[in-house]
Parts: C-alpha cells; structure tokens; sequence
C-alpha cells in the first residue's frame, strides 16, 4: 500500500484518500461541498476532489510516507468479509450510482478518467466477476487433474510476486526490517487471502446491486441515506 501511494501521488491519480489517513483543510472541504452523506464517504470525496482537479489541474494530493495514524481493524476473519461486503459493494453504489455522470475526462481530466476506467472499473469491478465465470467454465470444460494444476500454477505464479515484492519493500523502504521479516511467515497463505478476498468482492457487488446493501450499514443510518436521498 506504501509504494502504491507513492507512485499514484507522484502521477496525481491518487485511487483513494482512505478514511483513517487522510487529512484536508477545513476551507478547502467547504469549498467542495463539506462531507456527503451515505457510506464510501472517502471514495466519494476523492472523486469529488478529483471533479475539482479537472478545472484547477494546479491541485495535487500529497502522501507522507512518514506519517503515523492508528485505527481499527478487523480482528476475525469474518468481521474482515463483513467489512469488505460494505466496502466492496460501496464501489458499485459510488461508481455506478453516486458519481456516474462526474466519472469522463471532461470533469475530471483523462489522467484520472484513465486510471479509473483501469483500477476502478476494470480491477475493482469487473475482474471479480471475471474470475468467478472464469472458475465456472474451467471447472465444467476442463479434467479435474488439469483444473487442479492450473489453480496450482495460478497460486506459484502470485507466490512468486508476493515474494519479489516483500523483498523489494524489505530492501527499498522498510525502517524496521527485522520486524518486517516475521511477516514472512504468513507469504505462503497470502495469494489464498487475496484470491478468496477477490471471489468475495463479487458476492459484495452483486449484493449492493440487487440488495442494495449500502443501506444496511452502521456507518450511515437509515434516516441520514434518505435525507441525502442516497
């Protein structure tokens, strides 16, 4: 996450000013509206910000590798699925339904029209789908001994870059590497984590659009969605 928000700063197409990290200007915030109500409030002042950016290309987001802020994280693995249902279904609310006519390269100038159609778009929205289809067709095209091994080949494959990419942040940017070392231990289990988080985006987006499971959601009661006409 470090490194992905250093390169996105230095192109000024920063994805997302998370929630728990991300500090603005009480004048600036007013400037642009204050904070909407409904949940993604973070995805939605990023884009908001980025509209903005589209008639003042001058302003830049900035991230401060060095700075240190604490919040809350899930402790089980189920709350982790529970958070990511509201999380991963809030993308579709906010893309599709919130920010749907601000997301064009006129608003927003082609840098972050681009990088929205390709990480937002087409890594956050369509690729869980596409792996979940793609699951289905080899499972009922395929031999099992052929499947297997596929999913095996898959599994080394994303090994192997979790672990260049845990050297290079090791050797790059870590300021306490000793520490750093021990998250060695969970490598072999992370692609699994990952591939499960990715088949589980697709039941969140599926539930946000049929459910519309940004309604059901503690962050924003019920009461503050309809005022805000969310």
């Amino acid at each position: 996450m470090q490194v992905g928000k250093l390169g996105l700063t230095k192109l000024n197409v920063i994805n997302n000013i998370p929630g728990a990290f991300g500090i603005f200007r009480k004048s600036f915030l007013q400037q642009i509206g204050g904070w909407n109500t409904g949940t993604a409030e973070d995805l939605d002042l990023t884009l908001r910000i980025k509209q903005y950016q589209g008639r003042y290309p001058q302003l830049r987001f900035e991230y401060e590798p060095g700075a240190v802020s604490h919040t809350d994280a899930p402790e089980t693995f189920s709350d982790f699925l529970k958070q990511r249902l509201r999380w991963d279904g809030d993308l579709w609310y906010t893309y599709a339904h919130k920010h749907k006519q601000g997301i064009s390269a006129t608003i927003m100038g082609w840098g972050n029209f681009i990088f929205i159609l390709w990480y937002g778009i087409l890594f956050q929205i369509i690729m869980p789908f596409t792996i979940v289809l793609y699951m289905i067709y080899m499972a009922a095209t395929q031999p099992l001994p052929f499947f297997l091994a596929s999913m095996v080949f898959v599994y080394l494959f994303y090994l192997c870059l979790t672990l260049v990419q845990f050297v290079l942040y090791l050797a790059v940017l870590s300021d306490r590497k000793w520490e750093d070392c021990k998250a060695s231990l969970v490598l072999p289990i992370y692609p699994l984590f990952l591939f499960t988080a990715r088949l589980w985006s697709a039941v969140a987006l599926l539930n946000q659009m049929f459910n519309k499971g940004h309604l059901d959601s503690a962050m924003a009661p019920w009461w503050d969605l309809k005022k805000g006409k969310q």
